[in-house]
């Protein structure tokens, strides 16, 4: 794996010579402000031990509250990306991103800082306004991105419809690291377009703590409308367990629907398998208003198996949306029901 490494590094190097007549060309750099954010409020909650109602300010689901600001700086070759976020009660100088970027040649980028590479990562999507325990995680889940907290990421294109990422982080903090640790916990992926089919990808995940991990994927985006996207993540370690998961997006006209799926297995004696569900569909009634419903799952493995519904109503405006409903949860091992009705707004630009 570190000879790859320093493959890579040296191709990156020969595009440097190959194209650098490309900054004497530049355009004039250019700054954008964008945002994202999700605010959630439960005017009643019943999911607690004593069984009192409560409210909630910051629900679980919202994950502590967010909004947060993204500064976008490019120009040919040189650009930077950094978010400044709330989140919950707390104003943080960075959340997902702070990175600055060289675009050595069209074929050749590098990333420094805290970075997000999302090229490769699941497609499906639908979990950013979740209110029910979706237990199915996210789309790193179905094929992990590439998240270095303080590392370097070579995003390498050598044709259009080829990708290869390679990350290696540094421990949060700025320690110094032993080299060798570095390159175990190194993450080389690649990705492959199929014309009007969809995306093949593979990815290594290593880790200096851990025997790493192999990611495979697909993604069909043949259809209009329709993304169908499974993924396969295969420990390294016999005693850990393989994740299997996968999710179908739906939107055509007035109907938009997201289902996702993960199933655990395998890993040392007495491990349990485990499956999650989780799935949104709506139906847009008439500008703004869309009526739908969420629900989840929580399989196999958990001591008290639950099944949470959410019927909504959801006011949809171009960049955000407000959505408000009654969310029950069902124990399916003789639990007493519980509800809670929460109402969230999100907007995104």
């Amino acid at each position: 794996m570190k000879k790859l490494l320093v493959v890579l590094l040296a191709l990156t190097v020969i595009g440097i010579f190959a194209f650098a007549d490309d900054a004497a060309a530049a355009p004039a750099a250019s700054l954008t402000v964008g945002g994202w954010g999700r605010m959630g409020f439960e005017l009643v909650d019943t999911y607690n031990a004593t069984q009192a109602t409560n409210v909630s300010t910051t629900p679980g689901w919202a994950n502590g509250n967010r909004i947060g600001v993204a500064f976008h700086g490019t120009s040919a070759n040189i650009g930077f990306d950094w978010n400044f976020d709330y989140d919950g009660a707390t104003l943080s100088g960075t959340d997902d991103v702070a990175k600055i970027w060289a675009k050595i040649s069209p074929m050749f980028e590098v990333e420094l800082g805290r970075i997000e590479g999302d090229t490769l990562r699941g497609k499906i999507g639908g979990d950013s306004v979740s209110v029910t325990s979706d237990a199915t995680g996210d789309n790193d889940t179905i094929f992990a991105r590439f998240f270095p907290k303080q590392g370097i990421l070579l995003d390498i294109t050598p044709m259009p419809a080829l990708y290869i990422g390679a990350s290696i982080d540094a421990p949060v903090g700025g320690a110094a690291m032993n080299a060798m640790n570095s390159y175990q916990a190194v993450q080389v992926g690649a990705g492959y377009t199929i014309e009007n089919v969809g995306l093949v990808r593979a990815q290594y995940i290593g880790s200096d703590t851990t025997k790493g991990a192999v990611q495979a994927a697909f993604a069909y985006t043949g259809m209009a409308g329709l993304t169908v996207d499974v993924g396969a993540t295969i420990p390294m370690d016999s005693n850990a367990q393989m994740v299997a998961a996968g999710g179908v997006n739906y939107g055509k006209d007035a109907l938009a629907a997201v289902i996702e799926i993960k199933a655990t297995f395998g890993g040392a004696s007495g491990s349990k398998t485990d499956l999650d569900v989780w799935g949104d569909a709506s139906y847009k009634v008439a500008d703004p208003l869309a009526a739908g419903a969420e629900f989840t799952f929580e399989g196999l493995a958990a001591s008290q198996k639950l099944l949470e519904l959410f019927p909504y109503a959801q006011f949809n405006y171009g960049a955000g949306s407000l959505r408000v409903g009654f969310l029950a949860g069902i124990g399916l091992d003789s639990q007493p029901m519980v509800y809670k009705i929460p109402v969230v707004i999100t907007f995104s630009f």
